[in-house]
């Protein structure tokens, strides 16, 4: 299973007197203890009662077997009950199981749009993924323009991959016109992130341009990486 594929509780505020949600609410108290038996019990009350984040947060319950058995078909049920209904998250991670064919049958095309799902949302992994897929054509017609517009995206929020990749892309022209200005920019962002790749794509593409070409590049990159770091 994809790493990606990860424990990320989403706090909700809801009525506090309705009953699902403080099934809810009871079960992220009993989790954050280590009640994991209780968690899932209350979790399954308040994700059939269609409380959204509970059927992510039970999803991920059986894919890891915490509190209940592990089942990667009960795990599949929750994430796409939760995705159907527009949680990013969810959809990530339903996204990843068809990848592997985790509790579903494999199936890159089905991956391919819920990863557009969570992307479409700024689901940053998820726009990561989703360029690779359409670099690659895995799950999807091979399209370099939609692959560097999702690079992009994902870049600027602050991925190092993609800062790396989409400066590469500016430097080959693919997917994008050939811009060594703009491939030395991110690659400038990406090395300010601590990317390597990214540190030795800039030492040889400086030596490409003028002094006048660094200087706006840097100071290009300096406005992106003052931005990621402000969100």
């Amino acid at each position: 299973m994809n790493k990606n594929c990860a424990f990320i509780f989403s706090l909700f505020i809801f009525d506090a007197h309705a009953s699902p949600t403080d099934d809810y609410n009871a079960g992220l108290d009993a989790f954050k203890t280590g009640k994991f038996t209780q968690a899932a019990h209350l979790y399954i009350k308040a994700a059939e009662q269609n409380i959204v984040p509970a059927q992510y947060n039970l999803g991920n319950m059986y894919y890891k077997g915490l509190g209940v058995t592990r089942d990667s078909k009960q795990s599949a049920y929750w994430f796409t009950k939760a995705a159907e209904q527009g949680f990013d998250l969810a959809q990530f991670n339903l996204g990843d199981l068809y990848h592997n064919g985790y509790g579903v049958i494999e199936d890159h095309k089905q991956e391919v749009h819920w990863l557009s799902k969570a992307a479409q949302q700024g689901h940053v992994k998820a726009q990561f993924n989703l360029a690779q897929r359409y670099r690659n054509g895995h799950g999807v017609t091979q399209n370099s323009q939609k692959s560097a517009y999702w690079f992009s995206k994902a870049a600027e929020q602050g991925n190092t991959s993609a800062q790396f990749t989409l400066g590469y892309m500016y430097l080959k022209g693919i997917g994008v016109i050939q811009d060594k200005q703009q491939a030395l920019t991110w690659f400038l962002v990406g090395s300010a992130s601590g990317d390597k790749d990214s540190t030795n794509g800039r030492d040889i593409v400086e030596k490409m341009l003028t002094k006048q070409e660094q200087n706006n590049a840097r100071g290009e990159a300096k406005k992106i990486f003052k931005r990621i770091k402000s969100d």
